[in-house]
């Protein structure tokens, strides 16, 4: 019932939605990378900081206060990395879940349409 007179426009539609679609996952690939490559630089960062504080201070760093600030700034920025890149690449099967869905109901909708078909010319 729901037909599309113009094919050209249902095509040009498809390949529309399918550009877009492709643009979004490369576009989250390229921030999961950025994220990882930053946290990853953010904690080489610390380290360094860590060791030229050592360096600098006459007595160097207490040993205590060194580690707090290493585990700190590697929990901080790992959690936060990991809780975004867990966000986009759930929000890709999220899409992928919902496109399959949206194919069993149609495949159960015309099968149900069938079934209703065949049992009126009984």
């Amino acid at each position: 019932m729901n037909q599309v007179i113009n094919p050209e426009l249902q095509t040009q539609t498809a390949q529309r939605e399918t550009s877009t679609k492709s643009d979004y996952s490369v576009l989250r690939l390229q921030v999961i990378y950025w994220l990882v490559l930053t946290g990853v630089l953010a904690v080489v960062g610390a380290i360094a900081l860590i060791f030229l504080l050592m360096w600098l201070l006459p007595d160097g760093a207490p040993t205590a206060i060194t580690l707090e600030l290493a585990i700190i700034a590697i929990g901080v920025i790992g959690t936060l990395v990991g809780t975004t890149v867990g966000y986009l690449l759930g929000s890709i099967g999220k899409e992928q879940a919902e496109k399959r869905a949206e194919k069993n109901l149609a495949l159960l909708m015309e099968n149900l349409q069938k079934g209703h078909e065949l049992n009126g010319t009984l």
